[in-house]
């Protein structure tokens, strides 16, 4: 009995220990638009992601670009941290050193031209 018990603590610390550790990355999904409301469908588009570090205007820890197609209803999702990485490491970010922002941009052309999405 003492042995279940130990082993049973043993795999229930093991199970938090796996259960909190930092994300490898993070899902994003939205309905792409462009300036004027109109969404983009069926199209390559380029996103810029940045996580800013505490403010919205902060210092950018870490920037990265996807190019997605967007689906009939412009419908994108990638994983933010399995991008084309522009500077930084998403697995260095020390998430409990206080706030950080994800800015995300958007070029409708597919390309490098990104504008900052609201």
């Amino acid at each position: 009995m003492k042995k279940l018990i130990s082993t049973l603590s043993l795999l229930l610390l093991v199970a938090f220990h796996i259960y909190a550790q930092t994300p490898e990355a993070i899902n994003y999904q939205a309905v792409a638009r462009d300036v004027n409301g109109s969404v983009l469908t069926s199209r390559l588009l380029g996103f810029q992601i940045s996580v800013l570090q505490g403010s919205s205007t902060g210092t950018a820890v870490y920037v990265e670009r996807h190019s997605i197609n967007s689906n009939a209803f412009g419908l994108v999702n990638f994983r933010i941290g399995d991008g084309s990485v522009q500077s930084g490491t998403f697995a260095a970010i020390n998430w409990a050193n206080g706030l950080y922002y994800i800015q995300i941009e958007l070029d409708p052309q597919g390309g490098a031209s990104f504008q900052l999405m609201s």
